[in-house]
């Protein structure tokens, strides 16, 4: 149930951001909702924390690490998460770069 929830959070703060620049009263979702709802769970689903606060890391790097402090989740769990996440970010940080079109 939580799965879903945040997928469609996530969903609506994605189309939030593609949003951005077209006029017109719309509901406005942000990054800080998931974390937000991700908060209470804490401490009864780690891996969904961790799964859906990457997602919102790059955005809003500062309350990510701080839900992740915070909702003492398990230190070994949280370093694999991170460092997964950072090479995934790096390999296509460098793949951008490699491109003449970014040179």
């Amino acid at each position: 149930m939580h799965r879903e929830a945040l997928e469609l959070l996530h969903h609506l703060v994605e189309e939030s951001k593609s949003n951005e620049s077209k006029a017109g009263p719309t509901q406005k979702f942000k990054p800080e909702m998931v974390i937000e709802y991700l908060k209470p769970l804490c401490g009864t689903d780690p891996v969904l924390v961790l799964e859906f606060g990457m997602l919102v890391l790059e955005s809003c790097p500062t309350q990510t690490i701080e839900l992740f402090r915070s909702g003492n989740l398990p230190k070994d769990l949280v370093c694999y998460h991170l460092e997964e996440h950072a090479s995934k970010t790096l390999k296509k940080e460098k793949a951008r770069c490699r491109t003449p079109a970014s040179l």
